[in-house]
């Protein structure tokens, strides 16, 4: 066996022992892949509200800085049990602004067997200065107790929350209303929503 022949053979197996082990590589990138994609939907599962969880009655400050408490299973003031809508927002938010008017359009439809109120995740209660129309659609403004922020696992803005009389969240919204969020608001309460509002519209909530 000549020198050039064994110098080939030792370069294929040299090869084949190679591309073994980049196969092997590869195969091990892919399932750690698999497991870090997986254990990313389960934080954000964990991070989020799942639909048929009990949540606590609500409390926090109103924007004159009272303490205030809202109670899901208490009847509205026809006496009926009504769920509650909640939008959560924050001032310095351009999306809650953009969302305003869809989310008044939703208010318009539902107030009448609905509960409705607005929730500020910002921390300055004199920095609130609701205008005429965030007014009339949000007509209570919370400032959450921090074991509400901790346990509705709060954060995230704009976000929707529908919440059943007996406290049982039915609907959580995270985001704007377009896409898929906006289609399923419009097939849950048969509403043609309007397209987002600008940035330089005049619907500001700070």
């Amino acid at each position: 066996m000549t020198f050039a022949h064994s110098l080939s053979k030792f370069t294929q197996h040299l090869l084949a022992t190679l591309l073994i082990l980049s196969s092997l590589l590869n195969v091990a990138f892919i399932v750690r892949f698999r497991s870090m994609d997986q254990r990313i939907r389960q934080l954000r599962s964990e991070q989020r509200l799942l639909e048929g969880v009990l949540l606590p009655s609500i409390s926090g400050s109103d924007a004159h800085g009272k303490h205030m408490t809202v109670k899901y299973e208490t009847p509205s003031a026809e006496g009926k049990q009504v769920p509650t809508l909640i939008y959560v927002y924050k001032n310095d938010c351009s999306w809650c602004q953009r969302n305003v008017v869809s989310f008044g359009k939703l208010v318009t439809a539902l107030k009448r067997d609905h509960r409705i109120l607005c929730l500020s995740l910002s921390k300055d209660t004199a920095s609130v200065a609701m205008n005429d129309v965030t007014a009339r659609i949000c007509p209570t403004v919370l400032f959450p107790d921090p074991d509400i922020v901790i346990s509705y696992k709060l954060g995230s803005t704009p976000q929707t929350l529908l919440i059943a009389h007996d406290g049982r969240l039915k609907r959580n919204w995270i985001g704007a209303y377009t896409g898929s969020t906006k289609d399923e608001i419009e097939s849950l309460t048969g509403l043609a929503l309007p397209s987002l509002q600008p940035n330089s519209a005049n619907m500001e909530l700070n």
